[in-house]
C-alpha cells in the first residue's frame, strides 16, 4: 500500500496536470518502450484506480491464495469500468466527447456530452413493474437526456460478459425486449468484444454473426440507393459496424424515427429474392422456424404470410452460422410505402446444451444482441432463444 500511495503522490504532483491537453507524460507515467501504446495510457485513469484501492485499504482481508477469491463479479465490474473508459476515449474517434463524474439521482454517476447532446449516466439501476417493465432487470447504465422535454427516451445499456451470460441467453434477450415493449426505454446490449474493440489500437476482426442486413440480396446490393430513398443515406455506412459504434451514433443524434427507417431498410435487405422465381416460399419459411413453441413463432407472421415477401438469414439451412437466425416478412409494397410497422422480424438464437458448447456460439450470441440493438427500432421485432422462449406482445413499442 505504501508503494501505491507513493505512485499516486507522484501522479498528483506532476506538472503535466497543469496542461489540459495532456493525460500523462514521461516524468510521471509514460515509458519509451510503450510509445506505440500511449493512446491507451491515462494518468487520470491511473489516479482513479489507485485512489479506489487506497480508499479501501482498511477493508482489505488477507487470503491464502487467489483461488479463494471469486472472480465472476469482478469481471462484470471490470467490463463496466472498461465501458466508461471506452466512452471517454471516443473523443479520439471523431466525436466531441466530454465525460465527467457527478452525482446522478443521489449516487455517483457521470455527465456525458457527445457532440451537441448531453446525458446523465446512472449506473446500476433496477427496472421492473414500477416502470411498466414485465421482465425485471438491473441495467448496468441508464443514459437520460439532459433535456427531457424533447421526448427522447432513456437509453438502457447492458454490458454483458459471455462467461456469465452463456447459460441465461433467453433472459438476455427477454429483458431488453421487455424494456422496449414498456414504451419507456431504448436499449443497447454490449459485450466484452464490443468494448475491447474501442480500446484497441489495432482494427478488430468481426466478433459476431452479422444479421444487420445483407449485401447479397437484390435489395442489399443496392443498399446505398435504398437508404437515400428512405432519407438515411448518412446511416447506411454504419450497417457493418459493431454495437458500440451504433450507440455513439445514436447518442450524438438521437432521432428514433431515422433509426427506425434505417432498421427498416436493413431488415428489407434480408429478404431472399423478390416476387419472382427466387422468392422464398411460405413452406420453406415455415420449415425453418424454431421447433420449440412453433405455434408462437408462426403467430408472429400469421397475418402476413400469404401476402408477404419472406427472408431468412443466413439463407442456407446448412450454414454454420445458423446458431442464430433472422426471420423476416414484409408486404410486397414495403419499399414504396416505407412503413416500419409493416415489417415482421424474429431473431432466434439456438441455445440448447449442444449449441452452447459448439464453436461459434459466442459469435452467434454477440450477433443476436447486436441485431436487437438495431431492430428494436422496428415495432414488430422479437428476439428469443429457442430453449428459453419468452412469450411477448408484438404491440408497437
Amino acid at each position: 500500500m505504501d508503494v501505491l500511495q507513493r505512485v499516486l503522490d507522484v501522479l498528483k504532483a506532476c506538472s503535466c496536470r497543469q496542461d489540459p491537453a495532456k493525460d500523462g507524460c514521461y516524468r510521471c507515467l509514460y515509458a519509451y518502450k510503450y510509445g506505440n501504446r500511449l493512446p491507451a495510457i491515462s494518468r487520470e485513469r491511473a489516479m482513479e484506480q489507485l485512489s479506489a484501492v487506497l480508499d479501501r485499504r482498511d477493508k482489505l482481508v488477507r487470503v491464502e491464495s487467489l483461488k479463494h477469491v471469486p472472480v465472476t463479479g469482478l469481471l462484470e465490474s471490470e467490463l463496466e469500468a472498461l465501458f466508461i473508459e471506452a466512452l471517454r476515449r471516443s473523443r479520439a474517434r471523431g466525436r466531441r466527447v466530454s465525460l465527467k463524474k457527478g452525482l446522478v439521482r443521489g449516487k455517483p454517476g457521470y455527465y456525458l456530452k457527445i457532440d451537441d447532446e448531453a446525458y446523465l449516466i446512472e449506473p446500476q439501476v433496477e427496472l421492473g413493474a414500477s416502470q411498466g417493465v414485465a421482465e425485471p432487470s438491473r441495467a448496468d447504465f441508464v443514459f437520460r437526456p439532459l433535456r427531457e422535454s424533447r421526448g427522447i427516451k432513456p437509453i438502457v445499456v447492458f454490458a454483458d460478459g459471455f462467461a456469465y451470460h452463456r447459460k441465461r441467453v433467453g433472459l438476455d434477450l427477454a429483458q431488453p425486449m421487455a424494456l422496449v415493449q414498456s414504451g419507456r426505454f431504448r436499449v443497447w446490449s454490449l459485450t466484452w468484444h464490443d468494448v475491447q474493440a474501442r480500446l484497441s489500437a489495432a482494427p478488430a476482426a468481426p466478433h459476431y454473426v452479422d444479421l444487420a442486413g445483407s449485401l447479397e440480396t437484390n435489395l442489399g446490393k443496392n443498399l446505398g440507393q435504398v437508404c437515400r430513398m428512405f432519407g438515411v443515406e448518412d446511416l447506411g455506412p454504419l450497417r457493418g459496424d459493431d454495437g458500440f459504434s451504433w450507440l455513439l451514433a445514436f447518442l450524438a443524434e438521437p432521432d428514433a424515427d431515422r433509426w427506425s427507417r434505417f432498421a427498416h431498410v436493413c431488415g428489407l435487405s434480408l429478404i431472399n429474392g423478390a416476387a419472382g422465381d427466387h422468392a422464398m416460399s411460405r413452406e420453406a419459411f415455415l420449415a425453418r422456424l424454431p421447433r420449440e413453441n412453433m405455434a408462437d413463432a408462426k403467430g408472429i407472421f400469421e397475418d402476413v404470410l400469404e401476402i408477404a415477401l419472406l427472408g431468412i438469414h443466413p439463407p442456407d439451412p446448412e450454414d454454420a452460422r445458423k446458431q442464430v437466425q433472422m426471420f423476416v416478412a414484409a408486404g410486397k409494397e414495403a419499399v414504396r410505402l416505407q412503413k416500419p410497422e409493416d415489417l415482421r422480424l424474429l431473431i432466434c438464437l439456438e441455445d440448447g446444451s449442444e449449441q452452447q458448447e459448439a464453436d461459434g456460439f459466442q459469435a452467434a450470441w454477440n450477433g443476436g444482441l447486436r441485431a436487437y440493438n438495431l431492430f428494436h427500432f422496428v415495432p414488430r421485432t422479437l428476439a428469443v432463444a429457442a430453449r428459453g422462449w419468452k412469450r411477448a406482445s408484438t404491440a408497437d413499442c
